[in-house]
Parts: structure tokens; C-alpha cells; sequence
């Protein structure tokens, strides 16, 4: 496992000079309502982004307590997917409600929702339609049009409206 701190990109990762690519986006969701996006553009340097509660060092900056300094990175791979690396951050990462583990590249999917830490910030990810689960596993081509979160939002407010979960079930 990398050091804290230490991000080199692999040897997958996508060519920044790569135009093919179609890019990504995160939408930000506090408190059932969409409060920013962040567009995630192919960077003319490098094929990550940096996550974290260090401002002026990290590309997105993620402002709560148990975020770490660089929390993650977002990478793109040079088949245009994107994939989330938590920098064995001290809180954690998940998507789908499902901790990640820690200092490996996980895929993500367009509808997919990240949490850092303890923040009840969600950031949910857009994209191009053939970057769909959906999509991968029928091994449809798609199009490059980005595509709605409708759904994911309807999720998202369907699990704040059932309260918290433990994961045990209730018994009468």
C-alpha cells in the first residue's frame, strides 16, 4: 500500500493529450438538494484529481473535520473510466453507502454516490452514458451525452426520508 500522502499515477492511466475521452463530473448533494458541480476535465498535466481538506494543495477542496489533508484521488484510466483511490485517509471513503478499501483504485459508475469521511455531503458522479453499470455490463456501446442523476437524487431522498439504519433489523 502507498504511503500516506504518496500518489504516483499508474502505469494504466489515461494520456492527458488523450481527447477521446469524455469527461466526468461530480455533483455535490447537502441536505437533499444539489449545491454545486464540479467539472472533471482531463487535466493537461496529469490524469488525476486530488481530494482533500488541504487548501491550496489539493485539486477539490472537501471542507470537514474528518476529511483528510489529501483525502483521495479521482483517476482516469486510458479506456476513459474513472476511478476513486482513498489515500488511506484516517475516515474513510465509500460508494453506495459501501466502505472502500483503502489504497487501491475502485470503479466508479456514472450514478454512483462518494462519501468522505463523516461528512453528510454526497457527491454523485456524472458522465458519459456508456460509463453506466448498466452500460459496462450489457457491453453496450452508448453515446457520449452525459446523462441525468434523477435517479440517483430520488435514492438519495428516499434514504434520508427512512432515517438511519444499523444494519439490524427490527423485530416486533
Amino acid at each position: 500500500m502507498p504511503s500516506k500522502g504518496c500518489y504516483s499515477a499508474p502505469s494504466w492511466a489515461a494520456s492527458t493529450s488523450d481527447s477521446s475521452i469524455d469527461p466526468f463530473s461530480l455533483e455535490v448533494l447537502k441536505d437533499g438538494v444539489i449545491s454545486n458541480k464540479i467539472d472533471l476535465p482531463l487535466h493537461n498535466t496529469r490524469s488525476y484529481y486530488t481530494l482533500g481538506r488541504q487548501e491550496g494543495t489539493v485539486d477539490i477542496f472537501l471542507a470537514h473535520a474528518s476529511i483528510s489533508r489529501t483525502h483521495a484521488m479521482l483517476q482516469y484510466r486510458n479506456d476513459g473510466a474513472l476511478l476513486l483511490f482513498d489515500n488511506n485517509s484516517a475516515h474513510g471513503t465509500s460508494i453506495n453507502k459501501k466502505v472502500i478499501e483503502k489504497g487501491i483504485h475502485h470503479r466508479l459508475y456514472v450514478g454512483d454516490m462518494i462519501k468522505f469521511g463523516a461528512s453528510t455531503r454526497l457527491y454523485i458522479v456524472n458522465g458519459p452514458e456508456n460509463q453506466t453499470l448498466s452500460a459496462i455490463n450489457t457491453s453496450a456501446t452508448g453515446t457520449s451525452s452525459t446523462i441525468s442523476t434523477s435517479a440517483a437524487l430520488e435514492q438519495a431522498s428516499d434514504d434520508m426520508d427512512t432515517g438511519i439504519s444499523l444494519g439490524h433489523e427490527e423485530s416486533n
